[in-house]
């Protein structure tokens, strides 16, 4: 039992991680638990009651009640949460219409920085709307704004600082006009234009006002329509002039109208014509313009464009001087000013979302849920689930097979090894030629002074030993000896002058005893005095000859020493030979070690000379990385050396080291670089074809993958059998016969040549015998953890993935943690993004999201969908800032959504959701819908159903409806069953609606259990039966439904259908009430006012009829109001009557009304049940089953009778 325990707490905590918080639950859409757990924990946090405020709003786990809503609005706002100083700034200037409270409310936004905010107190306090007029207070608004980068801000500063008769305010204001430029605000453009054709600050140009004044123009600005007409007119252009008059005047601008005007009246003008003129004064005069009031008083007086008429004009002229039409208000003013004149209204500070976004009325109705979007939740199942599917061979990287063939051809070079050599000088060898009758000249491969490559890593005997041993078999002429005498004494007077070239021959030459006798101390004497001039081949050779001809034990150390000056002054020669002397230690030719074996300085000196690009030791280098196995390196590191290794073979091949041919090959089939992979393909054909059986297996790779060549699975098959008995072709082969893909299917035999494979020690086939094991029911473990011990990653994360799914096991459990945290911290992006899982979620311990922030980040940098939406998720979620940052989320879930359908669906959740950006989450859910996501089509449908920011659409939410059904979305049956019933975009269907519930319901639908359970009780498509009622209403009540807990209470109350048990109709209200529900406070209240023990004390009880008012509730004020009249008998209770619903229910069939009745009840409008129960029975007295309802819930002894309130 000890053994299971944690692994229990596992199960149950992993269902979904976020199921601990309120917050969390909310943040996921799971808002049912939401509602719960905020209910029930109380933390007093501004963002918890904000929650709970969208909750009642939206009618998101709680049945929708803007009173509640605005009540936690407000605390949240009193708590300094931003977002709801927002809303209740915005709701109260543009819903509630007290300009006042909203200017208090946008003070303190505008403190905490809020651009909009300070700019609407700049208005208000610019034009006196809720609040005084107060243009120096407005001031410091704008000028925060302005700072902040707002462009209407900048150019009202500018304004004020240009109006200024100070010089130094007027740079100001220049300097603030030219930043309002910037973001190319069409006052700004206008006002500078001005300065421009005036001359005023700035050089006159009048081209350049004329561009300023029509890019104001553009953006409709109706001055610089007006000013353009003006320039035209001054140059003459009368129909261009014409033309800008008319756009400006289109919309009845008064200015414009007056501006027309002018335009007829002009005498210059071509086409002039007063009565046109008088015809627009007149236009914008009517509209309250005085100065349009003044010229038509003058127009009538002097009879211009019309007849004379003295009465008019002196109308007209007293007009004009009381001030025009009526004043413009304060609120308009502000509005205009906001929206530069665009809007005479706050349109841009209405609330969004469900205020002014939803077009279906329905869904604004109280006490009502709405269908929420939903998002896929992750779960460990999701994550963690091993899957044991057979690897195919193509999957596997090339180089991971290279990294095991690679010993292979390496134990193919032989061990015979000699030391390279330098070869002669040209004019020595060109005497050797000639006087020699019967050398052959043959290509020795011999290094070039500059450090080329010698003979192929020497597999001969010293190559300038092979050519004095032939020299000293000829028999020169006389002649030939003189020539060859002339070419020592030409060596013999340079190197008697200094020159350390001639020194070193010298030395070679009796080095070697070529042309002279052999003569080892004159060998030394000339190799000294080159060295002594930083000759490095000298001392090379001088190492050389110590070691391979000592005189005594001493010399070896003198050899040695020899050498390392000249490696440590980057002799390619010395450093190579080193190297090869620390891999091998040196041995003498009686079998004695006299320098033993350095594995470490071998590696050393092999990067030396490599880095001098020589070719043998780069090939011996690249040998030496790829034996260090895979499992030690984390993924950049492994990627680097890849990349390293290549280039070491490629510089080895050009350098005529054979041996490095075919690793190349297989390091360019690697590549994405078509060149690249032909010159493989073209290596790996040749050499296959002499017989080369791991050519041949690289060339059936290549006909595999179709790499430089068509995809030919026959030949590929071909060649794979002729690359002989090898761990790799063992594997491939053995995995086809598994399979039968190319082959006859062969269980067994398959088996045998994996289990051959893995033998062998590559862990790609262990895994697969693991995998074929796992499938056959047989016992898989070893061979899979022998395969995560030989470092196969994809092994560990399927062992790990399967320890943590079996969850039967603490020590396994904690085995998982370990893989998932040793391959993270090689780079394996999905163990990053499952150990971030583990941190966050708290399933390896207690929850560090410092750690999943740190693995997320490493995961989704690698680009790995999941784990960029599980990295949008944790921003989402508030687990790094501690509290939701949207913007990474929207960021992260984007670049997932590239190819995850369920991260756009999650994109459009919190556009939807949570920033009420609708059109941008429709865009987002259709990108998920197009992938056939489920969830996507649900949200859709609930777009098209509600209108959210587009109009009402059935026909589209059917549809989207149905394709999410049709994966066994419940929620959208529930919505088919609900148009169904109500006739909406389809014609009313009983039976199509019951199917959808029933089918809904299956799945453990809550609404719909409510729904079949309020069928049962009014006999709507079912026959009449309280029992499924009660056992519909419980199921879905045990789900969090409201409304089917308060029909329990309703039953038990009342005793309808069931027998009367008001114990358990209080143990329901109470749920309620935890939930806040207004309608169970006020029950609960109530009835222990009137005497019924509900185990509240007075204190608590008045405390619930204060909430439920407090919440919304008419019944609870009115009974308020009469337990105050009974204290104070002076005052006295206007009851209301409840009159009988009669148009909401024309050509309604009893069973509907009723239906209809008994749902406005459990949606907590007790009396407004009761009307419409009073309807019923006066339009249908003889329907048994409302007429049992109406008399049981009449009867006095069943409980006292209910205030009669909330009529609608």
């Amino acid at each position: 039992m000890k053994l299971l325990m944690p692994c229990v707490c596992l199960v149950a905590a992993s269902q979904c991680v976020y199921a601990e918080s309120g917050m969390d639950a909310w943040r996921q859409g799971n808002y049912i638990e939401a509602a719960r757990a905020l209910a029930r924990q109380q933390t007093g946090s501004p963002l918890a009651d904000y929650y709970q405020g969208q909750m009642f709003l939206y009618g998101y786990g709680q049945l929708k009640n803007n009173t509640q809503a605005m009540q936690y609005f407000t605390e949240a706002a009193q708590k300094g949460y931003l977002p709801a100083i927002e809303l209740l700034a915005r709701t109260s200037l543009t819903l509630d219409k007290n300009p006042e409270k909203a200017f208090q409310w946008f003070k303190k936004a505008a403190e905490t920085g809020v651009v909009s905010a300070q700019m609407y107190c700049a208005a208000a306090l610019l034009f006196g709307y809720g609040t005084r007029k107060n243009e120096d207070a407005a001031r410091r608004y704008y000028i925060d704004a302005a700072r902040a980068g707002n462009p209407l801000a900048q150019y009202t500063l500018a304004d004020h600082f240009l109006d200024s008769r100070a010089p130094s305010n007027r740079k100001l204001g220049l300097i603030w006009l030219e930043k309002s430029l910037k973001s190319n605000f069409s006052k700004s453009q206008y006002l500078y234009g001005t300065l421009l054709e005036e001359g005023k600050l700035v050089a006159k140009d009048a081209e350049m006002a004329k561009t300023y004044y029509t890019q104001s123009a553009e953006q409709g600005y109706l001055p610089a329509f007006i000013r353009l007409g003006r320039l035209a007119e001054a140059a003459g252009q009368w129909d261009e002039a014409k033309s800008f008059y008319e756009k400006a005047s289109a919309n009845g601008n008064a200015r414009a109208q007056l501006a027309m005007a002018d335009f007829w009246m002009n005498p210059k003008n071509p086409s002039t014509n007063a009565e046109n003129g008088f015809l627009w004064t007149l236009k914008a005069a009517e509209n309250g313009f005085p100065a349009a009031e003044r010229a038509l008083a003058a127009l009538y007086k002097n009879g211009t464009g019309v007849a004379k008429n003295d009465n008019l004009a002196a109308q007209w002229e007293a007009k004009a001087k009381k001030g025009g039409g009526a004043r413009i208000d304060a609120a308009v003013r502000a509005a205009r000013w906001l929206s530069n004149g665009s809007s005479d209204v706050f349109t841009a500070y209405q609330p969004g979302g469900i205020y002014t976004a939803w077009n279906n009325r329905g869904a604004l109705k109280q006490n009502i849920y709405n269908p929420a979007p939903e998002r896929t939740r992750p779960t460990r199942e999701m994550l963690f689930q091993p899957k044991f599917t057979l690897v195919e061979p193509n999957d596997v990287a090339i180089g991971d097979y290279f990294d095991l063939i690679a010993p292979m051809l390496s134990a193919r070079q032989g061990k015979e090894w000699a030391f390279p050599a330098y070869p002669i000088d040209t004019e020595v060898e060109s005497a050797q030629r000639n006087f020699s009758y019967v050398l052959q000249h043959e290509n020795e491969d011999v290094a070039a002074e500059s450090g080329g490559a010698p003979d192929r890593f020497a597999h001969r005997s010293n190559v300038l030993e092979e050519m004095n041993a032939k020299i000293g078999a000829m028999k020169p002429s006389e002649p030939r000896k003189a020539a060859w005498q002339k070419v020592l004494n030409r060596l013999y007077n340079r190197a008697i002058l200094g020159e350390s070239g001639a020194q070193f021959q010298l030395g070679q030459l009796y080095h070697y005893g070529i042309g002279v006798a052999k003569n080892r101390q004159q060998a030394i004497i000339y190799y000294q005095l080159a060295a002594s001039q930083q000759e490095l081949r000298a001392e090379y050779n001088l190492g050389l000859l110590y070691l391979l001809d000592p005189q005594s034990k001493a010399d070896y150390q003198t050899g040695m020493d020899w050498l390392m000056d000249a490696a440590f002054k980057g002799n390619d020669h010395a450093q190579y030979v080193l190297a090869h002397i620390a891999e091998k230690g040196f041995t003498t030719a009686s079998g004695e070690k006299v320098i033993p074996e350095d594995p470490e300085r071998a590696i050393a000196m092999y990067h030396l000379a490599a880095a001098n690009h020589y070719g043998p030791a780069e090939y011996r280098l690249a040998q030496e990385l790829i034996q260090d196995p895979n499992s030690s390196l984390d993924a950049r590191a492994r990627d680097a050396r890849t990349e390293k290794v290549r280039a070491l073979y490629a510089s080895a091949a050009s350098q005529g080291i054979a041996e490095a041919i075919l690793p190349l090959a297989f390091y360019d089939a690697l590549s994405s670089n078509p060149e690249r992979q032909k010159n493989a393909f073209t290596t790996a054909q040749t050499q296959a074809r002499t017989g080369d059986s791991e050519a041949a297996l690289l060339l059936g790779m290549m006909y595999d993958r179709g790499i430089a060549t068509e995809a030919n699975p026959a030949e590929a098959l071909y060649w794979y059998q002729q690359a002989g008995t090898n761990p790799v072709s063992q594997f491939i082969l053995g995995s086809r016969y598994s399979e039968g893909r190319g082959v006859g299917r062969d269980l067994a035999q398959g088996e045998a040549m994996l289990q051959a494979s893995s033998n062998s020690g590559f862990p790609w086939a262990a895994l697969n015998l693991a995998i074929l094991r796992q499938q056959a029911g047989q016992p898989f473990l070893p061979e899979l953890q022998k395969a995560h011990a030989l470092g196969n990653t994809r092994a560990g994360l399927l062992l790990a993935d399967y320890y943590l799914a079996e969850a039967q096991s603490p020590e396994h459990l904690q085995q998982a943690i370990e893989i998932y945290r040793h391959l993270a911290e090689k780079g394996d992006g999905n163990a990053q993004m499952k150990l971030g899982f583990l941190m966050e979620s708290g399933l390896a311990g207690a929850p560090d999201r410092v750690e999943a922030e740190k693995w997320y980040a490493a995961a989704a940098s690698q680009g790995l969908p999941m784990a960029q939406y599980l990295y949008g998720q944790f921003w989402q979620m508030g687990g790094v800032e501690d509290k939701p940052n949207l913007p990474e989320a929207r960021h992260w879930y984007a670049l997932a959504g590239k190819t995850l359908p369920m991260a756009n669906v999650a994109l459009g959740f919190v556009l939807d959701a949570m920033e009420a950006d609708y059109q941008a989450a429709e865009k987002a859910y259709q990108q998920a819908a197009d992938a056939n996501d489920a969830l996507a089509h649900f949200d859709l449908g609930v777009m098209f159903e509600e209108g959210k920011g587009r109009p009402v659409d059935y026909k589209q939410a059917q549809a989207h409806y149905e394709a999410a059904a049709a994966a066994s979305n419940s929620s959208a049956m529930v919505r088919l069953g609900g148009m169904a019933f109500r006739g909406e975009g389809v014609a009313r269907d009983e039976e199509a609606a019951l199917h959808w519930y029933r089918e809904a319901a299956k799945l453990g639908d809550a609404d719909a259990l409510y729904t079949l359970g309020l069928f049962s009780e009014t006999g709507i498509g079912l026959r009449l039966d309280y029992k499924g009622a009660l056992s519909y209403y419980e199921q879905s009540a045990s789900r969090g439904n409201q409304k089917a807990m308060l029909a329990l209470a309703r039953m038990y109350q009342y005793g309808l259908g069931v027998e009367k048990n008001m114990d358990s109709a209080l143990r329901y209200y109470r749920e309620l009430a935890a939930f806040n529900n207004a309608h169970a406070q006020f029950e609960l209240a109530r009835l222990s006012f009137e005497g019924v023990s509900t185990g509240l004390l007075p204190a608590e009880a008045r405390r619930y009829l204060e909430t439920a008012q407090k919440h919304g509730s008419k019944a609870a004020a009115l009974y308020q109001r009469r337990m105050d009249a009974k204290v104070q008998k002076q005052l006295s209770v206007i009851e209301p009557i409840r009159m009988p619903v009669s148009k909401r229910f024309d050509n309604e069939s009893a069973e509907r009304m009723y239906f209809e009745a008994l749902n406005t009840w459990n949606r907590g409008n007790e009396n407004l049940s009761r009307a419409m129960l009073d309807t019923i029975m006066v339009r249908h007295p003889q329907y048994a089953p409302a007429k049992r309802a109406y008399e049981q819930l009449k009867q006095k002894n069943a409980t006292a009778r209910v205030a009669q309130a909330d009529k609608a």
